[in-house]
């Protein structure tokens, strides 16, 4: 553990720095397959397939785009208030 007063290897300040782009980079990728785990989910037990599997993916595809350009706009303000 490290205390206000502790100095951070590089490695640590990396990492800390690419954080916010990791998240964002996280939200697009995991939110359309888990659209599509739900979707391929609802088919089985339904029978209905493709269609809840398409619906899935296509709102996990969305939501991911959504997350990600939140997560980039909030960056962007955060960065243009520190200059």
């Amino acid at each position: 553990m490290t205390g206000p007063g502790d100095e951070l290897s590089g490695f640590a300040k990396a990492y800390r720095a690419a954080a916010p782009w990791l998240n964002a980079s996280t939200k697009l990728t995991v939110a359309p397959v888990v659209g599509v785990a739900i979707g391929w989910w609802v088919d089985k037990k339904t029978g209905s397939a493709p269609v809840a599997l398409v619906i899935g993916s296509l709102v996990g595809m969305v939501l991911g785009f959504v997350g990600f350009i939140v997560d980039v706009t909030r960056m962007s303000k955060k960065e243009k208030q520190n200059k």
